[in-house]
């Protein structure tokens, strides 16, 4: 089994610059997709255009949707 993560941030700084999504792909030993997730949140402030410029996510896709929580096992 692979599990790939994708995070995508407000911005190019962690301190400052929260998640606005999270996407995972778990594959298994012989490359077939077993399953997927895609989370967005909304950071509570605009995203920089330069951050938006890479990852295509727009501030009109995030605004309402409630803040992204991590939880750790």
């Amino acid at each position: 089994m692979a599990l790939f993560i994708n995070l995508e941030t407000r911005g190019l700084k962690s301190k400052l610059h929260k998640i606005i999504e999270l996407g995972t792909v778990k594959f298994n030993c012989i490359c077939n997709v077993v399953s997927e997730l895609e989370a967005m949140a909304d950071p509570g402030k605009r995203i920089a255009v330069s951050a938006s410029e890479v990852h295509d996510i727009k501030n009109e896709m995030e605004k309402g949707i409630p803040e992204l929580l991590i939880m750790r096992a």
